[in-house]
């Protein structure tokens, strides 16, 4: 398997190195500008912070900066499976025990069981 965090493109402060320059689209989003000496120009990104990364794990140790939007995983797929995998066998497990009427059982109409009119028009 790959990491878990998001992939870290750079930084935007002047004060550490590889530093990203940004550009912003009509819709408020930021992609890595064309004169961007780190990146590659037009991938969308997102900018974290010291402040968002306290609400997060996974990415602390890269520190703040430039993130590639799409990549890391947030553990959905993982969790969707595991419900899916136990849907599954639950459902396979509860079939075992609608297969065969209890002993006990009988039909409570006469007329379900020799109806002579079944399946005529």
């Amino acid at each position: 398997g790959g990491s878990d965090a998001a992939e870290f493109v750079g930084n935007t402060t002047t004060t550490r190195p590889l530093m990203v320059e940004l550009a912003n689209l009509a819709d408020g989003s930021q992609v890595i500008a064309n004169h961007s000496p780190v990146g590659e120009p037009g991938r969308p990104v997102v900018v974290a912070t010291e402040a968002d990364l306290a609400k997060c794990s996974g990415i602390i140790s890269t520190g703040p900066g430039v993130y590639a939007i799409g990549t890391g995983d947030t553990g959905v797929a993982k969790a969707m499976s595991a419900l899916g995998i136990f849907y599954g066998v639950l459902g396979a497990v509860g079939s075992r025990f609608m297969k065969i009427p209890h002993p006990h059982w009988t039909v409570s109409s006469p007329s379900l069981i020799n109806d002579s009119s079944a399946g005529e028009n």
